[in-house]
């Protein structure tokens, strides 16, 4: 009989395979593949703004290497997204509306004043 783990990973076929060929692709791109190739976010060049999610491949090239102040320096809320998905996941999990609506509507503003704070308008 298999483990626990290996039963649930068999329910997930498709993830496992993506994650598996996706992982190697995302750090081949963020440290071999040259900088000025890369993407730039087209809110920024669009607008000259920085969005939400700006500077989370910079963030994540600088996880890789092991350069944890930088990441946060880059792309705090690219930091806390782990912790947000386990909020947003037990929020849903709770099947309360009340509070789906106070955590998508904490959510929704938090991101809003992020972004206007990393923009100097606070």
């Amino acid at each position: 009989m298999p483990s626990p783990l290996i039963a649930r990973l068999e329910n997930h076929k498709r993830a496992v395979i993506v994650l598996s060929i996706a992982a190697p692709l995302g750090v081949a791109y963020l440290t071999i593949w040259p900088k000025e190739l890369q993407l730039h976010c087209p809110v920024r060049m669009a607008t000259g703004y920085l969005c939400p999610g700006c500077g989370a491949t910079r963030a994540c090239e600088a996880l890789i290497q092991g350069d944890f102040a930088s990441a946060w320096a880059l792309s705090p809320l690219f930091l806390m997204g782990p912790l947000i998905f386990v909020a947003a996941w037990w929020v849903q999990r709770q099947n309360k509306p009340w509070l789906k609506r106070i955590f998508y509507t904490a959510f929704g503003l938090g991101v809003a004043w992020f972004t206007l704070w990393r923009n100097g308008f606070i």
